[in-house]
């Protein structure tokens, strides 16, 4: 693949936040703005693009196949941003269990001593090995 056929193109996001909140900083702005685009149908000129970028080669049928499939998920995505969500709180799990947990205390006895008399060298409590790196 030549240089040509994939021109440099300079990014057209901004990197900057202004000093305000995340969802006021421009990086933000400019994806959402971005974002509302991929909703358009695509056509199979995209595909192909999106393909030659993927550096798959794929057929006509194959391009039309791929086409409808992402096509639909876009309009399903367009649907699920219609959604009023406003005022529903974010879950963490989509059953809304919690996780059982257990009392935080100790249950096995201190056994350092023991490990440590079956040690080949030890000093002062710590494990002594040889030097590997120098």
């Amino acid at each position: 693949m030549s240089s040509e056929k994939y021109p440099r193109k300079k990014p057209n996001i901004l990197l900057i936040s202004l000093g305000k909140g995340i969802h006021d900083c421009a990086i933000i702005q400019q994806i959402k703005s971005c974002f509302k685009r991929f909703f358009m149908p695509l056509t199979l000129e995209d595909v192909r693009r999106i393909a030659e970028l993927a550096r798959i080669g794929i057929s006509d049928a194959e391009a039309k196949a791929v086409q409808a499939k992402l096509n639909d998920i876009f309009e399903l995505i367009g649907q699920l941003q219609k959604v009023d969500t406003e005022g529903v709180e974010p879950m963490a799990h989509a059953q809304g269990s919690a996780l059982r947990l257990r009392s935080d205390e100790v249950r096995e006895k201190d056994q350092r001593d023991l490990f440590l008399s079956i040690a080949p060298q030890s000093e002062a409590g710590l494990y002594l090995v040889p030097k590997v790196i120098e």
